[in-house]
């Protein structure tokens, strides 16, 4: 619906057919106040949000770049459940990794060990 409003549509019949279902009932005042320069602010917001996911792909190849000399240890990482969290996640295995792996070895891990209180 927000792409249809920058693009210029403010038919409430098209807005309707792409609208949420609690978004149905406002149409009609929403094209009312919905002006070009509603559209202008709202383009450059979703160009932003865009951006940001731009940017965290590009952080999330990063991590992935200089994480894959510790493969071995990020997969057993992912192996091993918490008492007090949800089931273990490449993203949980990561955060334990890199909060706790600075400057230390991964040959013998006794420092890993102890942080996930095995």
């Amino acid at each position: 619906m927000m792409a249809a409003l920058i693009a210029g549509d403010r038919n409430p019949a098209l807005l309707a057919q792409v609208a949420r279902a609690s978004m149905r009932a406002k149409i009609s005042a929403l094209v009312e106040a919905f002006t070009d320069h509603h559209a202008f602010l709202l383009r450059k917001m979703l160009a932003w949000v865009d951006q940001i996911y731009a940017d965290i792909a590009h952080v999330d190849a990063k991590i992935e770049e200089l994480v894959a000399p510790f493969a071995g240890a990020v997969e057993r990482l992912d192996e091993i459940p918490a008492s007090d969290a949800p089931p273990p996640s490449r993203k949980s295995a990561l955060m334990t990794l890199s909060e706790n792996a600075q400057g230390r070895s991964l040959e013998v891990p006794t420092w890993l060990i102890s942080t996930v209180r095995l």
